[in-house]
């Protein structure tokens, strides 16, 4: 039988977890995947904070909701574990709010509708650098059900685009019937192959991302997504969370082999920097006043020094060896740029040191 569905079309965030759904998960991975009643992939959370916790919300897509690898080796949980190693004297709750396909849109109204009700004290902002300028943009995102924002006269404005509708026998098979899910899935499967192989596409869309002169669409997703993050940093300070902003890198940009593969034997296009997305983003965290993470470095090195992959052949998600590394860089940056209040025994890191090159992150 096919694995339960995951996720449901949303009001508001276009689609969303099930409350209450269970499934193993068996791409680029295996792992039980259940989902909270309030539809996060987390243990229970209460939403109010009687025992006083320190609490982190990470926002971010597929990375940080990490279908692919067990609750406990998310860098969500690894990170949790080491805080709570460090406030000894503290309860420590560091909350999973991804969800995949969410781009920064979606991630601003989770947090203004729903995540803030947690009280968090540290707000993560995961970046994904190969898709979220595209999931910012209605003219460069494929999915119909995202909500999207645009920029005018200097101010962002929601988009009037109506969402993706369900209908009742629609709602009734997805949920109950095995041989409905196998039949989506796999025309799925088939329809994204014949898009690759007719595309007159001499390279994926999504790798503009590394060009200065990708088109005024890029320009425009550019800055809606720096308007967006302005927006989550303003909730933020408004209900006294912190936030900081970390780049997760294409795996393109950390091996090169895999970029070549991107291309389908095509030279790498004049006037490309591999860099160029977290050059931007450490910009816009620089006008916007908020910490940046940048984890290239560190995954460049680690991905020389380190037998194990950090990600995932098929989609480019993390291994649970570069969970273990997110979660000790952002340790680091957490400590360092005092991000949360002072803990009172250093906390053991889970696996060997990190390169030297990760402490510049």
């Amino acid at each position: 039988p096919e694995a339960p569905e995951l996720f449901e079309p949303h009001p508001i965030l276009g689609a969303f977890h099930i409350p209450g759904a269970r499934a193993i998960w068996t791409r680029e991975g295996t792992a039980l995947v259940e989902i909270n009643a309030a539809g996060l992939r987390d243990r229970y959370v209460s939403v109010t904070n009687p025992a006083g916790a320190i609490r982190v919300l990470v926002l971010g897509d597929s990375i940080v909701e990490a279908l692919q690898v067990p609750l406990e080796a998310t860098f969500v949980k690894v990170l949790e574990r080491s805080l709570g190693r460090w406030h000894l004297d503290h309860r420590v709750e560091v909350i999973n709010g991804g969800v995949s396909g969410f781009g920064t849109a979606q991630e601003y109204l989770f947090l203004t509708h729903y995540g803030l009700a947690y009280q968090p004290d540290l707000v993560v902002l995961s970046f994904t650098v190969g898709n979220d300028v595209r999931n910012n943009s209605e003219k460069l995102e494929r999915y119909p059900s995202t909500p999207f924002f645009t920029v005018r006269d200097g101010r962002l404005v929601r988009s009037a685009r109506p969402f993706y509708h369900e209908t009742f026998w629609k709602r009734v098979l997805r949920r109950d019937s095995h041989l409905y899910l196998f039949l989506m899935r796999r025309r799925a499967v088939v329809e994204q192959g014949l898009r690759r192989w007719t595309s007159d596409e001499t390279m994926p869309a999504d790798l503009n991302v590394y060009s200065a002169a990708a088109g005024a669409a890029w320009d425009e997703a550019w800055a809606i997504t720096e308007r967006l993050l302005g927006e989550i940093a303003s909730a933020g300070r408004a209900a006294h969370a912190g936030l900081v902003v970390v780049a997760v890198p294409d795996p393109p940009q950390v091996y090169p082999e895999t970029l070549r593969n991107v291309l389908r034997g095509q030279p790498v296009p004049s006037g490309w920097d591999l860099d160029l997305p977290q050059k931007r983003l450490r910009e816009i965290a620089k006008r916007m006043g908020v910490p940046f993470v940048d984890l290239l470095p560190c995954f460049r090195a680690a991905a020389r020094t380190r037998q194990d992959p950090l990600y995932f052949g098929f989609n480019g998600h993390l291994t649970e060896e570069g969970h273990r590394v997110v979660a000790a860089v952002l340790l680091q940056a957490i400590q360092g740029r005092r991000l949360l209040p002072s803990g009172r025994t250093p906390p053991a890191p889970e696996r060997a040191p990190l390169p030297d090159a990760c402490r510049a992150a």
